[in-house]
């Protein structure tokens, strides 16, 4: 299956499954071609979402707080600039410019796909 169809249908983002269903030479074509973006070790995203959900499925958390408002296409007041992300408490991620980490457990009902807290 093509990369950027399968990150389509995946919700933008994927783990190492994308190298299983596509192949890892159509994934290294597709990333040079810019069609793929790598956002963390194993991960990929399409370039659309790379800044925002893309960072967050690199630091293997979920975009959330303001970051999760503006996908939700919430108007969002203050503070622009910069993706929110909570990852679990147990994980202790690499340092991102421009990325706030917090760390708490959620459920799996607190997150809708592909990796953003629930409006609620």
């Amino acid at each position: 299956m093509d990369p950027v169809e399968f990150l389509h249908r995946s919700g933008g983002v994927a783990g190492p499954v994308l190298l299983q269903a596509s192949g890892r030479r159509s994934v290294h074509t597709a990333m040079a071609a810019g069609t793929v973006v790598r956002v963390g070790r194993g991960r990929y995203a399409l370039p659309v979402i790379a800044a925002s959900v893309g960072a967050a499925h690199g630091l293997s958390g979920v975009l959330s707080h303001v970051s999760a408002a503006r996908f939700w296409g919430w108007e969002i007041g203050g503070r622009l600039g910069g993706v929110d992300v909570i990852v679990p408490r147990t994980r202790h991620p690499r340092v991102v410019t421009g990325v706030v980490v917090r760390r708490r457990d959620l459920s799996p009902a607190d997150v809708a796909p592909p990796g953003v807290t629930t409006p609620l």
